[in-house]
């Protein structure tokens, strides 16, 4: 049996990535090592090229979306062909990179209700998602009005 559930949502200036995975068998992700196709039509091996996450396959179509390239850099190297040739070519360079915070964000005592992210009435919609609620819980507690909720407090 196969079941995956793959979640793809830009929130906060980051990407998250939420897989459920029930595997019968997985022996391909044990094979580290994969053959990129150059353009002169060789074949070159990528050492240590894997898929962060077990249902890259099903997303392939994603790797050349200008909008999720840089998600499929980081997750899915191996499916979308982006691993580093042999000559240290790396196809991703200056493509997978998160900027670091221009300011640290504000940390919150146990009685403080605040956000710690600056986007949060743009990610409102999330609040009652049941899926993005510890997310929502963290960054936003007071735009979703969590701050006395008991999976919150948790």
């Amino acid at each position: 049996m196969f079941k995956i559930k793959f979640v793809l949502l830009l929130l906060f200036g980051i990407a998250v990535v939420a897989s459920q995975v029930d595997f019968e068998n997985d022996a391909d992700a044990a094979d580290s090592t994969t053959t990129v196709a150059a353009e002169d039509g060789t074949t070159e091996v990528g050492e240590n090229c894997e898929d962060a996450i077990p249902d890259c396959i099903k997303y392939a179509y994603e790797c050349e979306n200008d909008k999720y390239k840089p998600l499929m850099c980081g997750m899915c190297k191996k499916t979308c062909n982006f691993c580093p040739t042999a000559d240290g070519m790396d196809p991703c360079a200056g493509i997978y990179t998160i900027p670091p915070p221009t300011t640290p964000p504000p940390t919150a005592g146990p009685d403080e209700c605040i956000d710690t992210a600056n986007n949060c009435d743009k990610t409102a919609y999330e609040c009652k998602n049941t899926l993005y609620k510890p997310l929502m819980c963290k960054y936003c507690k007071k735009t979703c009005g969590l701050c006395d909720d008991p999976v919150c407090l948790a």
